[in-house]
């Protein structure tokens, strides 16, 4: 009886694993693939012909022939620049130093104002003569009055001739007074003009000699007894100085 109703046993057979073979066979298979792929794509890329770029234009040179000369040999000396002008700036009128204009070493333009004189006294003078003009002038025309009136009295018979001479005189003497005026002025106009000192020429300065303050001695003339104030050289063109023998000065010649 217990065999009547035993249940059959079916057995389920067991799944087998693929051989090893096969799948060194299929990555071989995939990765010839990948590459057939890539040849595809970056094939043609690889024989393309590189894009050509635009050519930078060559700078253009400028040259000249080559100077052919015969050299018969090349000598060395020994030179010194110095300067084509050079000037000693000193005063022509005498007072106090108010004002220097510029700084030691430097390079000055033609006009520049380098030195200022205390310019009081002369025109204290030139204010003076001013005035003395202006008398002559009053004093010029009250004589031409003068003469005028002994001239018509003297017509009338009623002036004499040596009343006419002497306003004569009095007229050259006024004349002669405006004209010593007008000279006082011009003298005292010249000495205000000196009392600031320019530069002659454009050039390079020195060493100022004196300091603001000082009193300054000067001369129209010149001399050892006006006062040094500075020196200026001229740098455009220079002179290049040095000596050579006799016979090294016929070779060149």
């Amino acid at each position: 009886m217990d065999n009547a109703f035993r249940q059959p046993t079916t057995e389920v057979p067991s799944s087998k694993e693929p051989p090893r073979h096969n799948i060194k066979l299929y990555a071989g298979i995939g990765a010839l693939i990948l590459l057939v792929i890539a040849a595809v794509i970056v094939g043609p890329k690889l024989f393309e012909e590189p894009t050509v770029r635009a050519a930078t234009p060559s700078p253009t040179v400028i040259v000249s022939q080559p100077i052919q000369r015969e050299l018969h040999g090349r000598l060395q000396f020994l030179g010194q620049f110095s300067a084509v002008d050079q000037v000693e700036l000193r005063a022509q009128v005498g007072g106090t130093l108010t004002y220097i204009g510029f700084r030691d070493g430097d390079i000055v333009r033609k006009g520049t104002l380098l030195f200022t004189i205390d310019p009081t006294p002369y025109q204290i003078k030139f204010d003076q003569g001013t005035a003395q003009i202006a008398n002559a002038k009053a004093r010029l025309e009250l004589a031409t009055t003068e003469l005028t009136r002994a001239q018509t009295l003297q017509k009338t018979d009623a002036g004499t001739v040596e009343n006419v001479d002497r306003r004569e005189a009095e007229l050259r003497s006024e004349q002669a007074s405006l004209e010593a005026a007008e000279a006082l002025v011009r003298d005292a106009k010249f000495d205000i003009d000196r009392t600031h000192v320019y530069a002659p020429f454009s050039g390079r300065m020195g060493t100022h000699l004196v300091s603001v303050g000082n009193l300054i001695s000067g001369n129209r003339v010149g001399g050892s007894t006006t006062t040094l104030l500075a020196t200026i050289v001229s740098i455009n063109p220079i002179y290049l100085n040095f000596d050579m023998s006799e016979g090294d000065f016929l070779n060149f010649e």
